[in-house]
Order: structure tokens, then C-alpha cells, then sequence
């Protein structure tokens, strides 16, 4: 009977322990889901997600967001002509960049290829503004010599115009497009005619 009810708690204890490996292993998964492979950034489904939130609780709070969102000019020549490990390091080096200048609680992502958008809650234009100029000179530490630079579109969802998640988006990708007509670092506002080119 002793020898039964020893079995019985083994069984029970490997049980649990099972259960806890499994929990611990979904979590990661979970996790690593969430997560560009490459960076660490958050992928571009989690950053639509957490916007949308990040949204909702700025039109509960009459906040505003900001939204930074950036590629790198002359990325793809340097993958073409250094090769894709090269590449591979540039975005990392750039994830970093960005982690230097954001808080911990802050959304940053790799949106796509050589895109990377960040949220700033409770943030204005000037706020982000001053975010990218703090981005600018942090990417600019690591790519001297590289012929990288990056183009910056800021938009800006507040509680006298309120955008969705996708007209945010947009008129920050359009905003980085107009910078983008600028050579080297450049910030364009969504809205705004002027673009503020390497922001010192």
C-alpha cells in the first residue's frame, strides 16, 4: 500500500512538473510570436495590435500618440554590394539605435525589411520631434561610413483630430516618403510643408 501511494505522488508530482514545462514552453512560443527574429523588435502584426490599443487608451484619456515611422536610405545598396550578413548587422545595429533612445515601455517594431515605426504615448509633434533628432544621432554614431541614412515620418493622432490605426499609418508613411526626396537624414511631419533635414 506504502509502495502504491508513493506511486501515486510520483505520478502526481511528474504531472505537475509536466504541466508547468508545457505552460513555460507556450509562453516562449508565445513570446518569440510577438518578436522579430532578427532584432527583437516587436513584428509588424504585434505593433498593429499594440497600437490599436495604445489608441483606445489615448481616446479614453484624451491623449495623443505619435507615431515614428522610418526606413534606411541606401540599405539595399549596402546588402547588394556587402552582402546579406552585412545587411543583417545593419538592421540589428539600427534595433539598438533605437532601443538607446526609447523607454521600456515605449512600441518598437521592425515593420517590414528596413522599415521601423515607434509609438510615443501621450506624446505631440514636438515630442517627436525631438525623438527623431535623439534617433538620428544615435543611428548616425553607428553608420558613419556606411553611406546609410534614414528618411522619418511623423503623424500624430490627437483629441482634436482623431485617426485609426491605418490613417495613422498612412500619413506617416506617406510623411517618410516626402522626406525620403531629401539626401541623407531627414524628418518630415505629416501636414507640414517643410522637412527638417539632418536634424543636428
Amino acid at each position: 500500500m506504502a509502495e502504491t501511494g508513493r506511486s501515486r505522488e510520483e505520478l502526481k508530482q511528474y504531472a505537475a512538473s509536466l504541466e508547468k514545462t508545457v505552460a513555460e514552453r507556450t509562453a516562449s512560443l508565445n513570446e518569440l510570436a510577438r518578436h522579430d527574429g532578427l532584432t527583437g523588435l516587436l513584428n509588424q502584426h504585434t505593433f498593429y495590435s499594440e497600437l490599436r490599443r495604445e489608441l483606445s487608451r489615448a481616446s479614453r484619456l484624451s491623449h495623443s500618440t505619435v507615431l515614428i515611422y522610418f526606413d534606411l536610405d541606401g540599405f539595399k545598396q549596402l546588402n547588394d554590394t556587402e552582402g546579406h550578413k552585412v545587411g543583417d548587422e545593419m538592421l540589428k545595429t539600427v534595433a539598438d539605435a533605437m532601443k538607446n533612445v526609447t523607454r521600456e515601455d515605449e512600441i518598437i517594431a521592425r515593420y517590414g525589411g528596413d522599415e521601423f515605426c515607434t509609438v510615443l504615448s501621450s506624446a505631440d509633434v514636438d515630442d517627436g520631434r525631438n525623438f527623431a533628432k535623439r534617433l538620428i544621432r544615435e543611428i548616425e554614431k553607428s553608420t558613419q561610413g556606411t553611406g546609410v541614412a534614414c528618411s522619418i515620418g511623423i503623424s500624430a493622432s490627437t483629441p482634436e483630430k482623431t485617426l485609426d490605426v491605418n490613417s495613422l499609418v498612412k500619413q506617416a508613411d506617406a510623411a517618410m516618403y516626402e522626406a525620403k526626396k531629401e539626401k541623407g537624414f531627414a524628418v518630415k511631419i505629416a501636414g507640414e510643408t517643410e522637412s527638417s533635414h539632418t536634424v543636428p
